[in-house]
C-alpha cells in the first residue's frame, strides 16, 4: 500500500506544469488538417500570422460548457482578423456534438475529433485544455481546465502575443529595412556561387 506522502507527491506533480506534454510550451504546434461541423476547412497552416487558441473539449464536461461561451465572447472582442479560436470536441457521437452546439448556440468552429487524432498530437491532460499559439506557430501557453474568470488570463496572454511583431518569412524583408553586414555577406556569397 502506498504511503500517504508518496500519494501526495504524485498528486501534486500530476497538476503541476511539469506534467504538461513534452511538446507543449515553446514548441511548434502540431499541424492539423480537419473539417468543421459546418464543412469548413480547419488547417493550422491557414492561420499562420495569427494568434490561435486551440481548445479541446467534450459535451459531458461541465467546465467546457462554461468556457465555450466565454471564448466565443473573447473571439468577438478581439476580432477574427488576427485572433482565431478553433475547437475540437472529442465525443464519439457527432449528433451529440451538433445537438450541444445548437443548444448552446455556438458560433466557434467545432471539429469532431472522432478517435482523438488531433488530440493525440497535443495530448491534452484534462478537459478542457486550450493551447495558445503565437503568430509563428509556437505553443506559448497551455490552459488546463477552466474556472470562471480564466478567460481573462487567456485574453491578457492573447493581447501580448497580438502585440508581438508580424511574421517575417526568412527571405522576406520589411519595406524600407536596411541590409546589415550579414545580409550583404550572404548575398555576395550566394551571387558568387551562381
Amino acid at each position: 500500500m502506498p504511503r500517504p506522502f508518496t500519494v501526495a507527491i504524485v498528486t501534486i506533480l500530476s497538476f503541476s506544469p511539469l506534467s504538461l506534454p513534452a511538446h507543449a510550451l515553446d514548441h511548434t504546434a502540431p499541424a492539423f488538417d480537419s473539417v468543421t461541423l459546418t464543412g469548413e476547412a480547419a488547417r493550422l497552416d491557414d492561420y499562420r500570422g495569427k494568434v490561435v487558441l486551440i481548445d479541446f473539449w467534450a459535451t459531458w464536461c461541465h467546465p467546457c460548457a462554461r468556457s465555450l461561451p466565454k471564448y466565443e465572447a473573447l473571439q468577438a472582442k478581439l476580432g477574427a482578423d488576427q485572433f482565431v479560436i478553433i475547437t475540437f470536441c472529442l465525443d464519439e457521437d457527432r449528433e451529440n456534438i451538433e445537438s450541444f452546439a445548437k443548444m448552446h448556440e455556438l458560433k466557434l468552429p467545432v471539429v469532431h475529433d472522432k478517435g482523438g487524432e488531433v488530440a493525440g498530437r497535443y495530448d491534452p491532460p484534462s478537459m478542457p485544455t486550450a493551447y495558445l499559439v503565437d503568430k509563428q506557430g509556437q505553443i506559448r501557453h497551455v490552459y488546463k481546465g477552466y474556472r470562471n474568470g480564466d478567460e481573462k488570463t487567456v485574453e491578457r496572454d492573447a493581447k501580448v502575443l497580438l502585440a508581438e511583431g508580424a511574421v517575417v518569412k526568412p527571405e522576406e524583408k520589411k519595406p524600407g529595412a536596411k541590409e546589415n553586414k550579414d545580409d550583404k555577406e550572404n548575398k555576395e556569397e550566394k551571387e558568387g556561387k551562381e
